[in-house]
């Protein structure tokens, strides 16, 4: 027979072999492909990936770190903190649909708007890991409404954190300033300083000016979160406490400081003034005793988001607004102390020189009127600073431009007007004391022809009586007096922080013990003529603040200087800046009442009420004067 099989089993042909060997060789390709993914699952990949389902077991979680409490010099309480509690959320763990339906829950039930909400997970989504803050500081109430259906909110917890406190509401608020989240315009700053973009810091006052001694060091926390990414019972891996600021003891005394803050209320309410500023200081070494602005504000409302309290805040007349280091003013007649140095020290007035002193005088051409037309007769220096004569002091702007210097402008810096004092605090004013050269610049424009542009014997003028373009702040004049009062003739960089303490009591930084001072250009021998002037106007019958001082006890001798200071189209200003004791002053205070009126009136008593309560006296023995409007300054 030849091919035939008998209808068996197909011959086995190579085609067929070899269909069957590749078929074969295929699967063995695939069944040693699976084992090796398994045995790289079991065995390579098993690490990664036990690491990976651990990363979704855990979560590192920041721990809020209380800051430093500030205190006054006598360790009494003007910030602190309180424990609170917000809403955080992981971007990680909340996506799509799952997101918005909680969200718009969360907003229901916290009274807020959905896209608020969705605007904040948005944000947050760059770092997906990390909490993000939805609700700060809420109620018990809406604490308890969460936890109890907590399966509404997946993916949503509560967190502790410490709100800023100012147990005494507005006093020193100035000085203090207050904390809100970092501004987005300083982000970049405070990232590379290690900060997360939540935290809170100081953005005005000393809050700011020492953020690097009351930022705490932020803890971490590991928690185990179950699959809503809740943490689980007990579920707290690893802990790593925070650390809390440190102390900022000040230099300030509480009780000035509320009796400064309470007249200038007192005094801008009562002369129908436009808000005012006062600072105390020890002229010894320029620590500031007291410091404030009024109007004032609440820093708690910058904390609390309170939307009213902004309003009202944007309405006033500009509380957030530091008159003491930045209101930038004409000195007027408190000037004369500095002019009258100047005077004596270039010679251009004998000291003992009698100097007629009318009602008008006629100098380099223009007549100038004294104030309130008074005829002051013949008076030397002393005398002159006593009544404040502007007929006097007049003579002496004369005298000084025919001098052809800047002799006055010189003095003026030297006493620290023009300049930053460099206390630590931000947003300090420079002043200005114009010269030839300011002059120049400041009618420099086309519309201005050469004699604008030039230094007139009316420019010296007008300068010696802390008028013209001069301006000053608050803080710059008591420096100014404090270099005048002290016998070492220096004038100090005022200086609000005193030290800086651990939680544990442990000192870690001074301040103010090696802070520059300047040495006034003046002998002594002129500058007690000065000091002799300035407690004429106190302790003589005709002085121009002797009312107001009338009644302190005589073991308590002041010494100082009214001033009343003139602008275009405004009520005048009131000044006083004034010492005690006049022998060995331990403190030197400057008052500012805008358009206040007369500076014995309005400026004068609020001086008067801060220094007799440095000396543990009453301030119910300051006096306001019944004299006259012309016998006023």
């Amino acid at each position: 027979m030849s091919g035939d099989t008998g209808g068996g089993v197909p011959a086995l042909t190579p085609q067929i072999a070899l269909r069957i060997a590749a078929l074969g060789m295929l699967g063995l390709i695939v069944i040693v492909v699976l084992l090796l993914r398994l045995w790289f699952l079991q065995v390579i990949g098993s690490e990664e990936y036990a690491e990976a389902a651990e990363i979704n077991r855990l979560r590192s979680v920041p721990v809020e770190a209380p800051r430093g409490e500030i205190v006054d010099r006598k360790g009494r309480l003007l910030a602190s903190n309180r424990e609170a509690r917000n809403v955080v959320a992981l971007p990680l763990t909340l996506q799509g649909e799952q997101r918005e339906r909680v969200l718009r829950s969360l907003a229901a039930r916290l009274n807020v708007d959905y896209a608020e909400l969705d605007e904040r997970m948005t944000a947050g989504d760059s770092s997906p890991s990390l909490p993000v803050v939805l609700a700060e500081d809420v109620s018990e109430i809406t604490q308890n409404s969460i936890e109890e259906r907590r399966h509404l909110f997946p993916g949503i917890s509560l967190a502790s954190s410490w709100v800023r406190t100012y147990p005494r509401g507005d006093l020193a608020a100035h000085i203090l300033g207050y904390t809100a989240q970092i501004p987005a315009d300083r982000a970049a700053e405070y990232r590379e300083r290690g900060y997360r973009l939540d935290e809170n810091v100081g953005i005005t006052g000393v809050e700011r000016q020492y953020e690097e001694w009351l930022r705490g060091v932020p803890g971490e926390r590991t928690i185990e979160v179950d699959v809503s990414g809740r943490q689980a019972p007990g579920g707290v891996v690893a802990d790593r406490p925070a650390k809390a600021g440190n102390t900022l003891w000040l230099n300030i005394d509480l009780d000035l400081q509320r009796v400064l803050e309470q007249e200038l209320k007192a005094r801008t309410l009562i002369n129908n003034g436009t808000g005012a500023a006062g600072v105390a200081l020890d002229p010894t070494n320029g620590e500031v005793l007291a410091l404030a602005s009024y109007p004032t504000f609440d820093p708690a409302i910058f904390i609390e988001g309170d939307q009213k309290a902004f309003d009202a805040l944007r309405l006033s007349n500009r509380p957030e607004f530091n008159r003491a280091i930045a209101g930038e003013y004409a000195p007027g007649s408190t000037f004369k102390a500095l002019s009258g140095t100047a005077a004596l020290e270039d010679g251009v007035f004998d000291p003992d020189q009698p100097v007629d002193s009318p009602a008008k005088i006629e100098l380099q051409g223009e007549e100038f009127e004294n104030f309130r037309g008074r005829d002051d007769g013949f008076i030397a220096l002393r005398d002159a600073l006593k009544i404040s004569s502007d007929t006097y002091f007049y003579q002496v702007g004369s005298a000084f431009f025919d001098k052809e210097g800047e002799r006055q402008p010189f003095w003026a810096r030297e006493f620290g007007l023009g300049s930053p004092t460099r206390i630590d605090l931000p947003g300090e004013g420079r002043g200005l004391v114009p010269d030839r050269a300011w002059k120049r610049q400041r009618f420099a424009g086309p519309e201005f022809d050469n004699l604008r542009r030039s230094w007139l014997a009316a420019d010296d003028i007008q300068l010696s009586i802390g008028q013209f373009e001069l301006l000053a702040t608050p803080l710059q004049m008591a420096n100014a007096f404090g270099a005048i009062a002290d016998r070492s003739g220096l004038r100090h960089t005022p200086t609000l922080a005193r030290l800086v303490k651990d939680r544990s009591g442990r000192v870690l930084a001074r301040f103010g013990t090696s802070n520059s001072s300047h040495r006034i250009p003046a002998s002594q021998e002129n500058l007690t003529v000065i000091r002799d002037g300035l407690f004429r106007v106190v302790n003589d019958g005709d002085g121009t603040a002797q009312q107001v001082f009338a009644n302190v006890s005589n073991d308590l001798l002041v010494s100082g200087k009214t001033g009343t200071a003139e602008k275009f189209n405004e009520q005048d200003s009131a000044w006083f800046v004034g010492y005690a004791p006049s022998a060995s002053p331990t403190i030197v205070s400057a008052v500012l009442v805008e358009q206040g009126g007369f500076g014995s009136r309005a400026a004068a008593p609020a001086v008067c009420a801060v220094i007799l309560t440095h000396f543990d006296e009453s301030p119910d023995d300051c006096a306001i004067p019944d004299l006259p409007e012309e016998e006023l300054e």
